[in-house]
C-alpha cells in the first residue's frame, strides 16, 4: 500500500468516526459536484437540441457551404446529445468513502482537461478542412464542415474550460480537508482548528 492510499484510507476511517460536521462536508461536496455536472449537461443538452433543430431546418433551406455547415452542426450535436442525456438521467449515487469522493473529483477534472485538448484538436481540424477546401474538389463541403468544426470546437472549448474552472474551484474544498493532515516522522495526524 503506497503512502497516498494509506493517507486516503486514514481519511476514510477518520471521517467515519469524526464528528458529523466533517462527515457532512465531504458528502456535501459530492452532492455539489453532481449538481455542477448536472447543470453542465443541461447546458450541453440545450446547445445540442438547438443545433440539431436549428441545423436541421437551416440545412433544408440553404445550399452550398451554408448547407454543409448546418448539416455538420446537426450531426455533431447528435453526439453531444448522446453524451448529455445519460448524464441528465443518471441518479445521484453517494461515494462510499471520502477517498472515493477525492478520486471522483480528480477524475472529473482530468476528463475535462482531456476534453479541452480534444476541443483544440476539433478547431485545428476545422481550420485544416478550410485550408483543404482551397484546392480540393469538394470545396463547399470541406469549407462548411470546417467552419462547423471551428464553431463546435470553440463552444466545447469554452464549455469545458468553464466547467473545469468551476469543478477545480469546488475541488479546492476537498483539498482543504487534505491540507489538515500532517505527515511527520512520528506518523500521520490531523490538525483541528477551533
Amino acid at each position: 500500500m503506497n503512502l497516498r492510499n494509506a493517507v486516503l484510507a486514514f481519511i476514510s476511517v477518520f471521517s467515519m468516526v469524526a464528528n458529523a460536521q466533517i462527515d457532512e462536508t465531504w458528502q456535501e461536496t459530492a452532492v455539489k459536484r453532481y449538481k455542477i455536472n448536472k447543470r453542465g449537461m443541461q447546458l450541453l443538452g440545450s446547445w445540442a437540441a438547438f443545433n440539431i433543430i436549428g441545423g436541421g431546418i437551416a440545412y433544408t433551406q440553404t445550399s452550398g457551404v451554408e448547407s454543409y455547415f448546418y448539416q455538420m452542426n446537426a450531426g455533431w450535436n447528435l453526439i453531444n446529445l448522446a453524451i448529455a442525456m445519460p448524464n441528465l438521467l443518471k441518479k445521484y449515487k453517494e461515494p462510499e468513502s471520502f477517498s472515493k469522493n477525492v478520486d471522483q473529483q480528480h477524475t472529473i477534472e482530468k476528463i475535462l482537461l482531456l476534453n479541452i485538448g480534444l476541443d483544440v484538436a476539433y478547431m485545428v481540424g476545422g481550420a485544416y478542412l478550410n485550408q483543404l477546401s482551397v484546392t480540393a474538389d469538394q470545396q463547399e463541403m470541406l469549407k462548411g464542415y470546417g467552419n462547423s468544426l471551428i464553431l463546435q470546437g470553440g463552444f466545447l472549448f469554452l464549455f469545458d474550460c468553464g466547467l473545469y474552472f468551476v469543478q477545480h474551484q469546488h475541488g479546492k474544498k476537498i483539498n482543504g480537508f487534505l491540507e489538515k493532515l500532517c505527515l511527520s516522522n512520528n506518523g500521520l495526524g490531523v490538525k483541528l482548528q477551533f
